[in-house]
């Protein structure tokens, strides 16, 4: 499921496959984004995790909106190294992405969230988005700390924030690290037909 970056979304009209965003991403890429800079430059931060498995990516977006308008946008994964021997044709793009510190490898899964809580410490986000079904410590270490949790929708009932991530884009409004983790995920986001 984190494989895909949790973006399999059901579409109302059929032949649509994959997110046009994809197919432009590199317009859209700035490397000197940084958390430093984000955190330095934006006066609204918000973030949005989630947690794979023990063989899966843990991901954490963080979403930045500066004074001047638009958004900037940062990612950091996270991979136990059961995950990373279970994927070996994946393990060029993880080797990529550690080098460039997008993707932390660990020894076990719980470590994931213990350094997505640290982040947020440093972040103080306005509010962290989590899948409403997973997550559910981290929801719960959130609350006690007076951060505003959201329950993201998933499926079909994100569409609605696709197609809006999407004339952001393609207004230019927002721009993305250089991870090539996130560009992969994005790479691999696919739309369901629902039919009908």
């Amino acid at each position: 499921r984190s494989q895909h970056a949790n973006a399999i979304m059901e579409a109302s009209s059929a032949g649509i496959d994959g997110w046009a965003v994809a197919r432009h991403w590199s317009q859209w890429v700035d490397a000197s984004i940084t958390l430093d800079r984000l955190l330095a430059e934006c006066h609204e931060v918000f973030v949005g995790a989630d947690a794979g498995g023990q063989a899966d990516l843990s991901a954490m977006v963080v979403i930045g909106r500066p004074a001047a308008g638009g958004y900037l946008v940062w990612s950091r994964a996270w991979l136990t190294r059961h995950g990373y021997a279970t994927w070996p044709k994946n393990q060029p793009l993880y080797d990529e992405a550690k080098q460039t510190g997008e993707l932390i490898i660990t020894d076990t899964a719980g470590e994931d969230i213990e350094e997505i809580f640290d982040l947020l410490g440093e972040i103080s986000p306005l509010i962290v988005g989590v899948d409403p079904y997973g997550l559910q410590d981290l929801a719960r270490r959130c609350e006690e700390s007076r951060i505003e949790v959201v329950g993201v929708p998933q499926g079909y009932r994100i569409s609605p924030h696709l197609e809006g991530a999407e004339r952001g884009f393609f207004a230019d409004q927002i721009r993305v690290c250089s991870g090539p983790l996130l560009r992969w995920c994005v790479s691999n986001m696919r739309l369901k037909d629902r039919g009908g």
